[in-house]
């Protein structure tokens, strides 16, 4: 394919992926698909499922005068907890059985800065990666059959527990991005003359490309997903992933990027806005792989650097904390409350005790692609939830 026939059929297609044709689903995935929603910035877990308990609720709005939720407005999930009601479109879910929340995931050895706490959540809280993400090592390990590609990374975000992954994992990325890359690759040829080096680079980006093309044909000649996804970003990603995924565009992972949970001020509006957003993208995605009956072959994550501290500051926010709550989704997910929300009255300093350990959230991921967790985390054994 030349430059002219690539920019005319990535102007077809909304994104693409920047590395990797699909692969096959043979060997360590069984054929299930990973989808890890990377909350970016810190998500405030109490904000998103609060207590709803008498006490507990008493408890954080005195903690909590202007983000504090009212009584009786959360969406109950039992006795204790419920829903931020920006959550609605998830009840249908939650309903079905096949949400389920696992509270207090942390690690005491997790940092409260969003570079090193990030890159401890990537390489899976326990050390000794080197930079590797616990996702890449395992893969690695026992990859895919036939794997070109084992991952792709949307929204220009991280590629997170696939860092170090090197082309194994994909990149998807706007159209007008991979036009520019056309572009700079017929620049860089037109200086090359006898440069052995500038002639590497050059056949480097030209492969690059090449493996996009053949994917971005292949989502293009796809069917177009039934459902109708926000425009918000997070929704378009989610969207992007149906569409590959109800496609049989054969990639295991999947990770998208959501961002804006820093929230250090002028929190409520800002993160009652981002969770309405995550809940209509990830219904949106549950309707459609409902459709193509695909949804049982479908674990949806949420990860977050960490969590925010309980008492709100005097900017309306909150600051750096530690444990948090995370969503877990898809048709064969054992649904409803894992582990128990750290108490507000037993905290760690400023912070909420964890309950579930890091190794043992990511590691259910693990086995749910057919991994062995106990590779990164030997002592830690992952959660039921599937």
């Amino acid at each position: 394919m030349d430059r002219r026939s690539f920019v005319k059929l990535a102007a077809s297609a909304p994104l693409a992926l920047a590395a990797g044709p699909a692969i096959s689903m043979a060997g360590a995935s069984g054929g299930r698909r990973l989808v890890i929603v990377e909350l970016v910035g810190g998500n405030d877990g109490l904000g998103m499922v609060p207590p709803v308990e008498a006490g507990a609720h008493a408890a954080l709005a005195a903690m909590r005068p202007t983000l504090g939720l009212a009584s009786g407005a959360a969406l109950k999930l039992d006795e204790q907890v419920g829903f931020n009601p920006a959550l609605a479109t998830l009840m249908y879910a939650w309903d079905g059985g096949e949400l389920a929340v696992v509270q207090g995931v942390g690690d005491t050895a997790a940092p409260q800065d969003h570079l090193r706490a990030a890159a401890f959540w990537d390489e899976g809280g326990v050390g000794g990666g080197a930079g590797q993400g616990w996702l890449a090592r395992l893969l690695a390990g026992s990859p895919p059959a036939g794997a070109l590609a084992q991952a792709a990374i949307l929204g220009m975000g991280a590629a997170g527990p696939m860092e170090g992954a090197g082309d194994q994992a994909a990149r998807l990325m706007p159209h007008a991005l991979l036009v520019q890359e056309a572009q700079e690759s017929d620049r860089l040829r037109s200086r090359s003359g006898t440069s052995a080096p500038l002639k590497h680079l050059i056949g480097l980006r030209d492969e690059r490309q090449a493996r996009a093309n053949r994917v971005q044909e292949a989502v293009a000649r796809s069917a177009e997903v039934k459902t109708r996804f926000p425009q918000t970003s997070v929704g378009q990603q989610l969207g992007l992933v149906a569409r590959a995924i109800v496609a049989q565009v054969q990639v295991p992972v999947y990770k998208v990027v959501h961002r804006g949970f820093d929230t250090h001020a002028g929190q409520r509006g800002v993160h009652d806005r981002l969770l309405v957003e995550l809940a209509e993208g990830l219904a949106a995605l549950r309707s459609e792989l409902l459709r193509a009956d695909l949804w049982g072959q479908v674990m949806v994550m949420t990860i977050s650097e960490f969590g925010r501290r309980p008492r709100e500051n005097k900017a309306g926010g909150t600051d750096h904390g530690t444990s948090a709550p995370h969503l877990v989704l898809g048709g064969a997910i054992k649904g409803g409350l894992h582990g128990k929300q750290p108490g507000l009255d037993d905290l760690l300093g400023e912070d909420l005790r964890h309950g579930v350990e890091l190794g043992a959230y990511l590691g259910s991921a693990a086995s749910w692609l057919g991994l062995d967790p106990a590779v990164i985390w030997p002592r830690q054994r992952p959660l039921a939830l599937f």
